[in-house]
């Protein structure tokens, strides 16, 4: 059998001059740039570590047309590459991305999807949206002691809103509960039947203490005096005692909320009935005693 010669010496110039062309294009990339310059990466660190640049320019293509946390894209879910200098060596390390950090400041997190990119700075900051907004950004200042309730119609924007809300308290790495109020109701009652008692204590005790919660479409639950006066109203109550922010949206006035929870039959009879939903609504306006349309 005959020797086979390489050539290496060609291979090693057509290699050269691809790393060359794919480090221009890197560099016509601002964001590449400024790795680069802010490291003070040597033409020969640009050669050496190219690899890394081309994963890391990957990486922020898919990362700029993010879908949310739950639809990434990347390798390595929730997470993005990063290079740094330790004692003049280049290492490459990962950390979460925004998102990831800002999911596992969520207690509960009862919203689609697609509002994990909801932001107070991309809503419209006209009209009532637009006080709110300004509203939100004192809360985000720590200017504010108490939550407010929203009140609007189904598909005025209101979850959206209070998830941009929560985003931005996530991102400052507040924890953060939103909860579906029908579907805490529900899940609750399930758990009591199942008997999971401490599955229950947990959750109650997680919303007893949780720095900032949001009760998302009160009134649509299920009533009942247990859903009334032992789940919220005492979410309400314990709250109020440590101070800590609640926000309350619902698709129903204060009045139209009023009836809800004082007309459902009970064998307590109306009068007394009536006096319980008379309380609940006092807690609740001490929770949020700021209100707000849109």
């Amino acid at each position: 059998m005959n020797k086979v010669n390489f050539s290496w010496n060609l291979n090693s110039k057509k290699l050269d001059k691809m790393k060359s062309s794919i480090a221009d294009e890197l560099l016509s990339d601002p964001d590449i740039l400024k790795i680069v310059q802010d490291l003070k990466m040597s033409q020969e660190e640009i050669d050496r570590y190219l690899g890394w640049l081309v994963s890391f320019h990957d990486t922020l293509q898919v990362c700029k047309n993010c879908k949310g946390i739950n639809k990434c894209q990347n390798e390595f879910k929730g997470v993005v590459p990063y290079i740094e200098r330790k004692e003049g060596e280049l290492v490459q390390n990962y950390k979460p991305c925004e998102l990831f950090y800002k999911n596992s400041k969520y207690v509960i997190k009862d919203f689609s999807g697609i509002f994990d990119d909801a932001s107070l700075f991309n809503i419209r900051t006209t009209g009532n949206l637009g006080k709110l907004v300004v509203k939100m950004f004192s809360y985000l200042n720590n200017n504010e002691q108490k939550g407010f309730t929203l009140i609007g119609k189904s598909g005025s924007g209101k979850t959206y809103a209070m998830a941009a809300l929560t985003n931005e308290f996530a991102k400052n790495g507040v924890r953060v509960a939103f909860v579906d109020t029908k579907k805490l109701v529900k899940d609750s009652k399930q758990m009591l039947f199942n008997k999971e008692k401490s599955a229950y204590e947990d959750l109650l005790n997680s919303l007893y203490e949780v720095p900032v919660l949001v009760l998302d479409n009160l009134g649509d639950e299920t009533k009942s005096e247990w859903s009334r006066d032992e789940l919220l109203g005492t979410i309400f109550t314990t709250r109020n005692k440590n101070n800590l922010l609640t926000f309350v949206t619902s698709k129903y006035e204060l009045s139209e909320l009023l009836t809800l929870y004082s007309s459902f039959k009970t064998g307590s009879g109306y009068n007394a009935n009536k006096l319980m939903a008379d309380t609940f609504m006092d807690n609740l306006i001490e929770s949020c005693p700021l209100f707000g349309k849109i």
